[in-house]
């Protein structure tokens, strides 16, 4: 390992080729499983997927960037560091791409369908200051829940359309815990065999991926539920399992080496 501020880039590289992997494998899925290929709005379709899975999938491959990380660098500090300062490059990004830029996808796909944009997306597209005033509208009483003619954002409660705001920056954290982690599982892991050590990091990687989901998934069921359900609750319900997984793991790793007391209190 260095500390050499160089590895970054390959780390950098690697979440990229994750990233593109894993959009690659998804889109491809959702193509073909809903028989995408004779639509005539194909490609706009692919955009969307693209666009609107951003976030999500990133918050998952940061891990890799936690592991690279401590490949990287001896020191703790600079390991977490490196880490963190690349999740968040790359969570931003994934919040854009899913907050703003599906939003317009999703216009630029029913303008090539020829749908009635007015009716479709009467306060433009459905990015979150759109979805805040729709939720205000709904708040106020402006919109008519039942009517089969109101565009269907209208028709969520206003809870889960604030769940609908907070969810992109609730994963882009996640993304930031999760290459926190990767750190903690790299660091935890060093003294394996490397064939050892490559199988516990796929596992521990892969065992966070499900037990994260499961929050996701459990969050947004409860919220859309009822009307009163709090969608703060919905969106920090996804982020305790990995708080309390880098409390635990932090002091595991705090017992194996001293260096890490500097690097919590930088």
């Amino acid at each position: 390992m260095t500390d050499d501020a160089r590895p970054i880039r390959t780390v950098i590289a690697r979440v990229v080729r994750w990233w593109l992997a894993l959009t690659v494998a998804l889109t491809t899925l959702s193509f073909v499983g809903s028989g995408s290929f004779a639509r005539a709005d194909a490609v706009s379709w692919w955009a969307e997927v693209l666009a609107g899975s951003a976030v999500l999938i990133l918050a998952f491959v940061l891990y890799v960037a936690g592991l690279g990380a401590a490949a990287a660098h001896t020191r703790v500090r600079v390991a977490l560091l490196a880490a963190i300062g690349i999740a968040i490059l790359f969570s931003f990004t994934g919040y854009v791409l899913t907050a703003v830029v599906k939003p317009q996808v999703e216009v630029w796909r029913y303008e090539r369908l020829n749908r009635d944009l007015a009716q479709r997306f009467p306060l433009g597209p459905d990015t979150p200051p759109t979805l805040l005033r729709v939720r205000e509208l709904k708040r106020a009483g402006a919109s008519g829940q039942t009517d089969p003619t109101v565009p269907q954002v209208y028709q969520q409660e206003p809870n889960y359309l604030l769940l609908r705001v907070l969810q992109p920056i609730s994963l882009a954290l996640l993304g930031i815990l999760n290459a926190t982690l990767g750190v903690v599982v790299g660091y935890l892991t060093t003294g394996l065999s490397p064939p050892v050590r490559r199988r516990r990091r796929w596992t521990v990687g892969l065992a966070f991926a499900v037990v994260f989901m499961a929050p996701i998934m459990v969050g947004d069921s409860w919220v859309r539920s009822s009307p009163d359900h709090s969608a703060l609750v919905g969106v920090g319900l996804p982020l305790l399992v990995p708080l309390i997984a880098l409390v635990l793991g932090w002091r595991k790793l705090s017992a194996r080496r001293p260096d890490t007391a500097d690097a919590s209190g930088a």
